[in-house]
């Protein structure tokens, strides 16, 4: 628990405000913290939830998506939210708005190709 407590620096164009999160009022988690990102067209989210109640741990980050909104520029977004989590090191849920899949194709298809160029090195 105290790690997930690190401070850290943010990423270029990532931004928090804790205006836009409602942070649990818990000392501790009730289940196991996974980083989660929701990823829509023109911003991705990112943010340590607890999953036994779906709370935000902390303050989250939004890296907005540069234009012109095509996959390499999406990517390059979620790779800047993941990558401010730099000490997180478990498990990324990942959702993705109707809108993405729209303009991108098939989630699964795009999913596949999104965990492959984000894959850290081990």
């Amino acid at each position: 628990v105290n790690s997930l407590r690190l401070q850290r620096e943010v990423a270029p164009r990532a931004t928090t405000s804790e205006a836009e999160w409602t942070i649990s009022e818990r000392d501790y988690p009730e289940g196991d913290v996974v980083l989660g990102v929701e990823v829509r067209t023109h911003s991705v989210k990112a943010a340590l939830v607890d999953v036994a109640n779906g709370e935000f741990q902390r303050p989250g980050l939004v890296a907005k998506v540069n234009e012109p909104y095509g996959a390499d520029e999406l990517i390059d977004a979620m790779r800047r939210a993941v990558d401010s989590y730099s000490e997180y090191s478990g498990p990324i849920g990942c959702s993705v708005t109707r809108a993405v899949v729209r303009q991108f194709g098939n989630e699964s298809q795009f999913l596949e190709e999104v965990r492959g160029r984000l894959r850290r090195p081990d």
